[in-house]
């Protein structure tokens, strides 16, 4: 079992029109505000409890990380070494936008530790990149890129998006035409989802891409990655073998991690075996000010401990999307009730609909399952 930590970044260039994240675009992100943030995240990481047990993962996300100055970066890695015994080969993950680091920036992160990075790219089409609203085009993603391995980086994620309006079957090859080329060592490939409150939510008042076309970019883009060498280990990420993210992983298998910074989310276990899932302030003034009057050992608010019926949702639809699926035998061994006596009817129908597929005692998707896959996690809702 691994522990984990995530930090949250709320800072942003700008706010991208398809993105409903926790996070503040322009003058909400002034050098006085992002100051009072950093101080207030280490005052945090430093006061509050912490896991006892050696920590193998730390994701810094947000938002945009990279925006952040280097020297904030220094004081926070520095502050995780003081506070944590994280393990000589945890994997440190940093999320980056290519419009906001340059090869200088790039070769500090990755002397203070840094040694994953996950590029926000989306697409190498233009055109896309320009509707979507991101502040970079695809000649600097390339350069980031680039710059990135010549930084050292060995450990590189690149983000795609398919079902962009506009988007073709075309220009989705043409982007993993680019992908090949790079040959990055990790791929995060999400369908764009059109979300209240934001701009694409006012512009696309019906959905903007016929069924089946997303079906035909979907079979593209698995038939492209399998052929350059990426396996698919979860719903929406591919890796070359030995590069599966380990942060994420430990998230899908419900493993410990405590979440700092505003709105950070956190998996905590207790010595009793109580487990807690809890959410930070997300009022970023709030936070700041409740931050500036912790005293050392106060209790973070986590609420009422989970259920059993809350872990058992857990397990299975968190577990099932991953593509080695579930097992039986390790659900009875927590829960102490079989899987079949809780989910019996569940999974039998989606045995019989081909959705689902059974190997000993494990439960996984089958290939026309992983399509729907949204709908039937749905029903392992008790």
């Amino acid at each position: 079992m691994e522990n984990s930590i995530y930090l949250h970044i709320p800072f942003c260039v700008r706010k991208c029109d398809y993105c409903d994240f926790l996070s503040f675009p322009g003058a909400l992100c002034s050098d006085d505000i992002k100051a009072a943030y950093v101080d207030a995240l280490i005052r945090e990481i430093k006061l509050m409890p912490k896991a006892a047990d050696r920590i193998s993962t730390v994701y810094i996300g947000g938002g945009t990380p990279s925006l952040l100055d280097p020297s904030y970066m220094d004081r926070i890695m520095t502050t995780l070494h003081e506070e944590y015994d994280i393990s000589h080969d945890a994997e440190i993950s940093m999320e980056v936008n290519p419009g906001t680091v340059d090869m200088e920036k790039l070769g500090i992160l990755r002397r203070l530790g840094i040694n994953r990075l996950s590029m926000g790219v989306q697409s190498f089409d233009d055109r896309e990149l320009k509707l979507l609203g991101r502040i970079h085009d695809s000649s600097d993603a390339k350069r980031c890129y680039e710059d990135a391995r010549k930084a050292g980086f060995t450990n590189v994620n690149i983000d795609l998006m398919m079902h962009i309006p506009g988007q073709s079957t075309g220009s989705l090859k043409k982007t993993l035409e680019v992908v090949r080329q790079l040959a990055p060592e990790h791929l995060s490939c999400y369908s764009l989802i059109i979300e209240e409150g934001t701009p694409f939510y006012d512009r696309y008042s019906q959905r903007p891409m016929d069924e089946d076309t997303e079906a035909k970019m979907d079979v593209l883009m698995r038939e492209e990655l399998k052929a350059m060498g990426y396996g698919r280990y979860e719903i929406s990420n591919w890796a070359l073998e030995g590069f599966e993210c380990r942060h994420n992983l430990g998230c899908w298998h419900r493993d410990p991690y405590r979440g700092y910074g505003l709105g950070a989310a956190s998996l905590y276990r207790d010595m009793d075996g109580k487990e807690y899932r809890f959410t930070g302030e997300r009022d970023l003034q709030v936070y700041i000010t409740k931050m500036q009057a912790l005293n050392p050992g106060d209790d973070p608010d986590m609420g009422e401990p989970l259920t059993q019926k809350d872990r058992m949702e857990e397990f299975m639809f968190l577990g099932l999307r991953c593509i080695k699926g579930i097992s039986s035998r390790e659900f009875e061994n927590v829960f102490k009730k079989s899987m079949e006596e809780v989910y019996g009817a569940v999974l039998d129908r989606y045995l019989a609909m081909d959705l689902l597929e059974k190997d000993g005692d494990r439960y996984f998707f089958t290939s026309k399952g992983l399509d729907v896959s949204n709908v039937i996690l749905a029903d392992f809702l008790l």
